[in-house]
């Protein structure tokens, strides 16, 4: 007859935890490669300046580069004042000369008639476990130059540009960035023949190109280097039947 052996319950366990892979889960304090920090989300105090616009209700927010125009009269200029992560437990701001502390992720400002540097310095704090070896508070300055304006045309965007795309270096072609109640680029892509232009949401230097419904539904950024004379574009279009996106870049001079 033979004979059925039982092993005890801890027994098996032993065996059968011998016979399983090495655990490599961070999250589980069982393994050897546990880590209690892995999900802790270190400070983040990096923020930039954007201005803000909506199209169809949904809020887009272009950058600014590196110089903010505000008009010389009333109404002021908005500017947007953003941290770059908003799982932040606090944050304060503390912009140019204003005796302000202000709070919040986001701080929207309106400037009028001012020249020069502006500094802003934001600092952050997020709770940390005790174990985790990051600091919770962080802080980062940055300035940026104002300049004074007139009124939206004087910005250095509008104009006309003599470039090409890089992929067809032979195929020269003009753009045209005027202001037509919004702002408007002409001619992009090459050949459009909308006659209005394709809508644009601008600063004085920079631009985005929300994904149009004509001339092969355009989208992307445009800036301006070199004194404002180089412009450069970075956008898609919708290439054939299937909608697949062709990246693109353009580069022109003033003209």
């Amino acid at each position: 007859m033979k004979k059925l052996i039982l092993l005890p319950l801890f027994a098996f366990s032993v065996l059968y935890t011998s016979c399983e892979k090495d655990c490599l889960d961070e999250r589980n304090p069982a393994c050897s490669n546990y880590d209690p920090c892995v999900d802790e989300i270190a400070p983040d105090a990096g923020f930039h300046f954007y201005r803000e616009f909506y199209d169809r209700s949904d809020a887009i927010y272009v950058p600014i580069r590196d110089t903010i125009y505000n008009f010389s009269t009333g109404g002021g200029s908005l500017v947007i004042f953003m941290a770059d992560d908003n799982r932040m437990d606090t944050y304060e701001w503390s912009i140019g000369f204003d005796p302000r502390v202000f709070t919040g992720s986001r701080v929207p400002l309106r400037f009028t008639n001012i020249d020069g540097e502006l500094s802003t310095t934001l600092t952050v704090q997020k709770e940390i476990k005790e174990e985790c070896s990051l600091e919770e508070n962080v802080t980062n300055t940055k300035s940026i130059h104002f300049k004074v304006v007139e009124d939206v045309n004087d910005f250095p965007i509008f104009g006309s540009y003599k470039g090409v795309n890089e992929d067809s270096p032979l195929d020269t072609f003009t753009v045209d960035i005027v202001l037509n109640v919004l702002g408007k680029i002409k001619n992009l892509p090459m050949d459009c023949t909308n006659p209005l232009g394709v809508t644009i949401f601008l600063t004085g230097r920079t631009f985005y190109i929300e994904n149009q419904y004509s001339c092969d539904k355009p989208a992307g950024t445009g800036y301006l280097e070199e004194g404002n004379q180089k412009l450069v574009i970075d956008y898609s279009i919708e290439s054939g039947e299937d909608g697949e996106r062709v990246s693109k870049r353009f580069i022109g001079t003033r003209q």
